[in-house]
């Protein structure tokens, strides 16, 4: 999963000598958008032992910026799980119960309900639950959407100084 945006040639003149003249401020205009998208997204990931938050980070290639994840299950978190799918495997829900608020606060709604349920018997409700009804984060598209405004800021800033830099 990855973001892809260009920083186009705003200059009035030759790309090259623009590019030249430019590309410290154009490079950190990338730079600051990339970590602002990069944070609203780790803020908006969903946390269970952290590896999903702490893969996710930004690859640079010239003018092309990237915010990446490094974990496989990065897409089914963020695009979710449609009704009926496979359920995920109930051993790996026993630790989101047990680390996680919510995962404790349902399993302690369980046992207000089911004083004898096992953790283990919770994992499989839940995991039945999650195939049969599915779920919803996309958790990405809420980090750019939180983004947008300060990526147009720093836009802007960045076509100011080039304003200003044709006008010298």
């Amino acid at each position: 999963m990855q973001l892809k945006f260009k920083v186009p040639n705003t200059a009035l003149f030759d790309p090259v000598k623009a590019k030249a003249l430019f590309s410290k401020d154009i490079n950190i205009y990338l730079d600051k958008s990339l970590m602002t998208i990069q944070s609203n997204i780790k803020v908006e990931a969903p946390v269970f032992e952290g590896q999903l938050r702490n893969s996710i980070h930004t690859e640079r290639d010239n003018l092309i910026g990237r915010v990446i994840s490094g974990v496989d299950y990065a897409v089914v978190l963020n695009e979710g799980r449609k009704p009926g799918a496979t359920p995920p495997p109930s051993s790996s829900l026993i630790g989101w119960i047990r680390r996680s608020a919510k995962g404790r606060s349902w399993f302690a709604k369980m046992q207000s309900s089911y004083p004898k349920i096992t953790l283990q018997s919770a994992a499989y409700i839940l995991a039945r639950s999650i195939g049969k009804k599915g779920f919803k984060n996309d958790f990405w598209d809420r980090g750019i959407d939180k983004s947008v405004r300060q990526v147009k800021l720093n836009g802007e800033k960045l076509l100011k100084i080039i304003t200003e830099g044709l006008v010298k």
